[in-house]
């Protein structure tokens, strides 16, 4: 990775630190959750939009759009835009909002939902094997089934040529 690039890695890094600063997930800081998403990838971008995924939904408590405006003017427009994409509407349902993703979203936006989406399966397998934490095991068939949704969209996509112009490194 080039100086300039680790430059805004770490800058994204500390941002999603400062944002999710007061959060857990589960017993680990917050911001382990968005590094281990962002460890999926291999290009800065998708690996800045990871970090960020989380930013506007959860730990906002500036209001959405100064959140937006703030990645926009530290990250730039493309970066903004996808982190918008990763944040659900409190009006819309999680399902509405997984197939807005899988299907009309950014191909660097479905990617980083697919990471997210295996990461949050990945710790509720780890806490129902560890007998931790049981009112979050319901979740494992939701994110199961997303995760589904999303991988038949990234399949479909890949059948397209326009899909293959923008590739990124999935999950």
């Amino acid at each position: 990775m080039s100086p300039v690039r680790w430059t805004r890695y770490l800058l994204a890094l500390r941002f999603a630190s400062a944002m999710h600063k007061n959060d857990c997930y589960g017993d680990d800081p917050y911001v382990y959750h968005c590094v281990r998403v962002a460890s999926r990838f291999v290009d800065v971008e998708s690996r800045i939009v990871a970090l960020l995924h989380d930013t506007m939904e959860d730990a906002t408590p500036f209001g959405r759009q100064t959140m937006f405006e703030a990645i926009w003017h530290q990250f730039g427009p493309d970066i903004a835009e996808d982190v918008k994409w990763l944040t659900r509407d409190p009006r819309q349902t999680y399902s509405a909002y997984i197939d807005r993703i899988a299907y009309q979203a950014p191909p660097r936006v479905l990617a980083v939902k697919m990471a997210d989406v295996s990461d949050n399966l990945r710790n509720v397998r780890a806490d129902m094997q560890a007998g931790r934490r049981p009112e979050k095991w319901g979740l494992r068939g939701r994110y199961a089934v997303t995760l589904a949704v999303l991988t038949k969209a990234y399949q479909e996509r890949l059948r397209t040529a326009t899909y293959l112009e923008h590739p990124h490194r999935l999950p």
